[in-house]
């Protein structure tokens, strides 16, 4: 009997080990997302059982309207509210109630913040549903997500328990940071879930335009077709719109479900919807008036509190420099008009206390260096730019061409000053210009009619530069280069491209034209953020 015994603990151990085992290598081919990561907003979970356990006051869920749209180091700053946002790209109503369950075994909060948006969202890929499920612990919450993803996409449940069989295509890609993750580095983010955008892209419509395209679609519910075909005409039976403003009866029963979580919790429920500006047949989520006072109706149904931050808040958001893509998602500037609204909203309708540690005063530290350099990239006016070099990044190397002509520029000689600048552009806008300013000490400097390259070396990282201009009279052309990688835009006017020395990054490439605007390409900005965001976040680990 003692031999039965003995041999059976060795059998559950095997299995217990080997289980163990094949899921920290199963791991390994699971998708990396971190809080830098720009291309999808997901990544959350993992980032969020990091944080200590009853820390958080406020839990912020939702699609990635939340999460670029409530920042909660924001919140952290001005009010002392301590959240997390654990919204992610097109998140399921269904993965926010499950994500929920799991996520109260750790934390306690006072308020659960739910942005609706994805009561208008029904068309849903996999990677929606993989973007929160990947990240959650094996469980019974993942189970029950995993079934709804099954009854929803007719998925093979067994792909989304077992991340080998989903990714071991993967294996050709992985990289040091996949197996950094199974040692269980950690993932904590400075951020608190947040997405920091600082491309601005502006909008062609409007609030108005919006709604009113919105009237006219409900106006007319129904589609008639008619084709011509073999000398006769069809007319084909008409059929509804796809367009509605009508919330389905099975997304109000996960809403309630979500409410009756908070009850039982003691947790104080409260929907939001952050701005979206859209073509209302183009995308579910657009948030018109008639969408707005849906939600109203439902949210007083069931007694929840319902916060509208494009119709109530007054924030007076600005498309043309608050959105990174045309009015879907909001960059940082929006971000802030929003968070600032919110914690306002919170500290005057709940008992939140404004309570400081030393965890988060350090990543508020990382969060304000964050957000130095995506204010840099996202300032528009040349004089504010130049004063924002000046103020802030004097240590840092900045390098300029010009291209063509820069006759709108030729007024801000005296800006230019402010960096050491000693070139009279007044009569000589035409010309070829180079300039390095290097630890707020120019280097080198040069004006003429012909054209003009110079080369050097950092004087820390020891990179090597690269800089060439050629103006009106030859041409045209701008290049900057820094090992060898193209930085500059290239465009007509004024190159600029600021280089952090001593981390070795580089940190904005713009061109200001001869109208004064600020061109920039937005996967070079991403991607200098995201190189930015990175080497902070490995830095503190």
């Amino acid at each position: 009997m003692k031999e039965i015994k003995e041999n059976g603990l060795k059998i559950i151990i095997f299995f217990l080990v080997g289980f163990i085992l094949f899921e920290s290598f199963s791991n390994i081919f699971v998708p990396k997302r971190f809080s830098y990561n720009k291309v999808y907003d997901a990544g959350k979970f993992k980032g969020y059982e990091r944080e200590k356990s009853n820390d958080i006051d406020v839990l912020i869920c939702g699609t990635s309207h939340a999460s670029h749209g409530i920042l909660p180091m924001e919140l952290y700053e001005k009010y002392g509210i301590r959240s997390y946002n654990l919204g992610t790209s097109w998140q399921p109503i269904e993965a926010t109630y499950y994500m929920l369950l799991e996520a109260l075994h750790k934390q306690n909060p006072k308020i659960i913040i739910i942005d609706v948006s994805a009561l208008y969202l029904t068309d849903y890929n996999e990677a929606a549903w993989n973007f929160v499920l990947d990240d959650l612990p094996f469980g019974g919450n993942k189970f029950k997500l995993e079934e709804c993803m099954r009854h929803t996409d007719q998925e093979n449940m067994h792909e989304g328990l077992i991340p080998f069989l989903k990714y071991h295509d993967r294996w050709k890609e992985l990289k040091e940071e996949d197996f950094r993750d199974m040692l269980h580095i950690s993932r904590h983010d400075y951020n608190k879930g947040g997405h920091i955008s600082s491309i601005t892209v502006k909008s062609n419509l409007s609030v108005e335009v919006m709604n009113a395209i919105a009237d006219e679609l409900q106006q007319n519910i129904e589609i008639s077709e008619w084709e011509y075909k073999e000398g006769k005409d069809y007319k084909v039976p008409s059929k509804e719109m796809p367009y509605a403003v009508d919330v389905t009866e099975e997304k109000i029963e996960w809403l309630q479900k979500i409410k009756e979580l908070c009850d039982e919790k003691n947790i104080q429920c409260l929907l939001v919807k952050v701005p979206v500006l859209a073509w209302p047949q183009l995308y579910s989520s657009a948030w018109s008036e008639a969408k707005y006072h849906t939600v109203k109706e439902i949210s007083d149904k069931y007694d929840i509190v319902y916060y509208d931050f494009l119709y109530e808040a007054g924030l007076n958001l600005d498309y043309d420099r608050d959105s990174h893509d045309g009015g879907m998602h909001l960059n940082l500037s929006g971000a802030q008009k929003v968070s600032e609204n919110l914690g306002k909203y919170l500290k005057e309708h709940y008992e939140l206390p404004d309570e400081r540690n030393e965890q988060w005063d350090r990543d508020l530290i990382i969060y304000k260096d964050v957000r130095n350099v995506a204010q840099l990239q996202l300032e528009q006016d040349f004089s504010k730019y130049i004063d924002f070099l000046s103020n802030n990044y004097k240590d840092k190397t900045i390098l300029i061409t010009a291209s063509l002509d820069y006759m709108g520029l030729k007024d801000y000689g005296e800006t230019l000053r402010k960096l050491g600048i000693k070139a009279d552009f007044n009569s000589q806008f035409h010309d070829a210009y180079v300039a390095v300013v290097e630890g707020g000490v120019v280097k080198y400097e040069a004006l003429s009619g012909d054209k003009l390259s110079y080369e050097g070396v950092c004087d820390i990282s020891r990179e090597k530069y690269r800089l060439y201009s050629s103006g009106w009279r030859t041409s045209a052309g701008a290049t900057i280069t820094i090992a060898n990688r193209e930085l500059a835009n290239s465009f007509r006017g004024l190159n600029i491209v600021v280089y952090d020395n001593r981390k070795n990054l580089v940190l904005d490439s713009v061109c200001y034209d001869e109208q004064n605007n600020a061109i920039r390409n937005g996967d070079l900005i991403d991607s200098f953020m995201e190189g930015y965001e990175r080497y902070m976040v490995e830095m503190e680990d």
